[in-house]
Order: structure tokens, then sequence, then C-alpha cells
């Protein structure tokens, strides 16, 4: 059996700004600080994109990679996932 990581879609500026316009606009989170919201999905959109579209594929790719690199490659990702969850800790997306 073959698994496949699917690279996730990229959650590009041009889609951050069209959503901290719309957040503006309907003032849906009254006292909400929007570009904090904003930035904060961003952020962990990129750290996803990282582990699931680069680091995983690479690891992956490559049978024989040796254990230190194995290893090296696994505290990287344990990093984007303390990068996630510093923004879930911070109370931006909890909060809401």
């Amino acid at each position: 059996m073959t698994a496949t990581i699917g690279t996730p879609t990229r959650f590009p500026d041009s889609q951050a700004e069209k959503l901290l316009a719309l957040l503006s606009a309907r003032s849906v989170l009254p006292g909400r600080d929007h570009e904090a919201i904003v930035h904060a999905l961003t952020d962990i959109a990129a750290s996803v994109e990282k582990v699931y579209g680069e680091m995983l594929p690479a690891l992956l790719s490559d049978p024989t990679v040796a254990t230190e690199a194995l290893q090296d490659t696994l505290w990287d990702i344990r990093e984007e996932f303390r990068h996630i969850q510093y923004h879930i800790d911070d109370g931006t997306l909890t909060d809401l």
C-alpha cells in the first residue's frame, strides 16, 4: 500500500488581504484585532504547508535517509507545531 501526502492549498497574501478587508468591513468581531487574527491564520497555514507539503514528502522520498537526518527533520516538524501552538496559546484565535 502506497500512501501519499497531498500538498496543502496555499493561503496567499492576496487571500489574507481579502480576509482582513472582509473582517474589517463587517465588524463581526468588535474589539478584536483583525490583523492579528489574519496574521495567526497565515502563519499557521505556512507551518502546515511546510510540514505536509515539504518536510514529510522529503522524508518519504528517501527511505534510506540517515537516522540523524530523520531525527533532525522530526525536530524541525516539532518546531513547526510549536509555532502553531504559540498561535493557539496566545488566544488570538481561540478567544474569538
